[in-house]
């Protein structure tokens, strides 16, 4: 076989004959191996059962020994089959293309000399391969990805991003400093030109958002206050741009309060964002808000036991992270709230908007909201307020789930 090889190859590199000279001769030396190949291949299986039987040799290693033979028959067969396939170099082409494809895309950070040096290697030895670029390459889950779209540094961001998530320790339950930093990003700068064009730029360049349907499918809830006559109060205080109640006297002992014009749906998940007055006073100020029946809009709220206060417990008191925000000490120097809510999840959660370093939320064990109907959200100014101190829901949002 291997004289037959050595022949194949001086026949080809012959550039003093023609190529109908060497088709003629190649035809001939596979004519001739076709019809030796059953000969040859019953003469090394008579072979392989002579030693088998003899208890001298060791026949596992013998087994090998036979395996890799008949192997290599075969693969010279094929050898010799290739040159009378009219598709093969067709399907190799086709081959080099997709391991091309999986070897030169930069994300696998292969050096160009290994490349060159396999892809050349698979090339000549191609009859070897066959069968294994005929299998299903790609998964089925596979996700096209245009590369020659992509420029040099796109390919670089993307490693490094990997880099960083691949160091954040894993469970990590400290949350990561670029998630904690975008309310106050947006909070603080997203007015200012530059970094608008900042954030446009780089939100065009990398549509992140696009990846979160939850995010693209924010609704965001049109919803007016009501005055609540609670301590016959509401002469006191006054409805600003439909989002705020606003004391009009200073000092009075009687609680402020107003709820939303709308039942909470007990399936949907709401985020509110609150707002409380940042004036010279303001570490005076008392205030509060959470849930209160429909039926009891101008009672006590707080005798419900389903409300956030800034200064004791009423029902959404239970430190879940950081600092615990019914403390004065703690609340005083707070002016942005989130609160996620869910009745069907027996969700009630209260965190500090800039940092979200504090989390509050209803002691679940010995409240469970999704038993309770036709409830309502509330805002409360409870005492020592002045003219003008005021707390705002900035927005009600409906999500698909909470971030």
């Amino acid at each position: 076989m291997i004289s037959r090889k050595l022949d194949i190859q001086r026949i080809i590199q012959d550039n003093s004959k023609s190529i109908f000279q060497k088709n003629k001769e190649l035809k001939k030396i596979v004519d001739n191996v076709l019809e030796q190949k059953t000969k040859n291949t019953q003469n090394i299986q008579k072979i392989a059962k002579i030693v088998e039987q003899d208890s001298e040799f060791n026949l596992s290693a013998m087994e090998r020994v036979k395996n890799q033979v008949l192997c290599n028959l075969d693969l010279f067969n094929k050898q010799i089959d290739s040159l009378k396939d009219k598709n093969y170099d067709l399907q190799l082409k086709i081959s080099m293309a997709t391991l091309s494809q999986i070897l030169r895309n930069q994300l696998n950070q292969f050096s160009i000399s290994f490349v060159d040096s396999f892809e050349q290697a698979i090339a000549s030895n191609f009859y070897l391969f066959q069968e294994i670029f005929q299998q299903q390459i790609f998964k089925r889950d596979f996700i096209k990805i245009k590369y020659d779209n992509l420029q040099d540094h796109h390919f670089t961001d993307i490693l490094k991003l990997a880099q960083t998530i691949s160091d954040i320790p894993y469970n990590q339950t400290k949350q990561i400093q670029s998630y904690k930093n975008t309310h106050s990003l947006f909070s603080n700068f997203l007015n200012r030109i530059s970094q608008k064009e900042t954030i446009q730029h780089f939100l065009m360049k990398y549509p992140i958002f696009e990846m979160i349907p939850q995010i693209l499918s924010i609704n965001e809830l049109k919803f007016k206050l009501l005055k609540s006559n609670y301590d016959q109060s509401s002469y006191l205080f006054q409805i600003q741009n439909q989002d705020t109640l606003q004391a009009q006297i200073d000092h009075s002992t009687q609680q402020l309060q107003a709820f939303c014009d709308f039942i909470i749906n007990p399936t949907l998940k709401y985020i509110f964002q609150i707002e409380i007055s940042q004036n010279a006073n303001r570490q005076n100020l008392k205030f509060g808000f959470g849930l209160g029946r429909d039926s009891l809009v101008n009672h006590n709220l707080y005798e419900q036991k389903l409300m956030y206060y800034c200064d004791g417990q009423w029902g959404v008191d239970k430190v879940v992270k950081g600092q615990n925000l019914t403390m004065w000490e703690v609340s005083r120097n707070i002016h942005f709230y989130t609160i996620k809510l869910c009745l069907q999840e027996n969700i009630f959660e209260v965190l500090d908007s800039v940092e979200n370093n504090n989390i509050a939320s209803i002691n679940q064990e010995s409240t469970d909201i999704s038993k309770l109907k036709d409830l309502r959200f509330f805002v409360n100014l409870s005492s020592k307020y002045k003219k003008s101190d005021w707390i705002k829901i900035q927005s009600i949002e409906v999500v698909n789930q909470f971030i």
